[in-house]
């Protein structure tokens, strides 16, 4: 009985006073857009990382040592200016990966190595806007690749 008077009451009150509930859906193929950009950006980050590696994991084996300690340091002084001149090659007809390529070219990233692991830091942000709404998506993206096994 207490459970249907408190019921009746919050219902009165509700009903009575000028309160009103307002929401606004937003469409979620926005949100997914600039997923989508973020993940097509991660892929051709991530591709030209594993192509940098493998190209001065190449140019250290034709040298002609085999020394793992000597190839390793050799991948970790080239890595980064392999990674640059790779990404760079990529012609991009995107806004965002061209204003990504542009903070290639200046230098705006690092490459870093811990356990036998490189890292790539770079800031990504992508944005959406319409009348309504403006998205933004702003991360440290790290990239992980296994540097080959000596």
């Amino acid at each position: 009985m207490l459970v249907l008077v408190l019921f009746g009451a919050a219902l009165f009150s509700f009903s009575t006073s000028n309160s009103k509930i307002e929401g606004k859906i937003v469409d979620v193929n926005l949100l997914n857009s600039v997923y989508s950009q973020k993940d097509l950006a991660q892929f051709y980050l991530d591709n030209a990382l594993e192509s940098a590696v493998e190209r001065s994991y190449n140019s250290a084996k034709a040298q002609g040592s085999s020394d793992s300690i000597f190839i390793k340091n050799y991948i970790q002084n080239n890595v980064k200016k392999d990674f640059q001149d790779i990404f760079n090659s990529y012609n991009f007809k995107e806004d965002y990966l061209t204003s990504l390529q542009n903070k290639i070219k200046m230098g705006n990233f690092e490459v870093k190595f811990k356990d036998d692991k490189v890292y790539l830091l770079i800031n990504l942000d992508f944005n959406y806007a319409s009348d309504d709404l403006n998205v933004v998506y702003n991360s440290d993206l790290n990239s992980v690749e296994d540097i080959p096994k000596v």
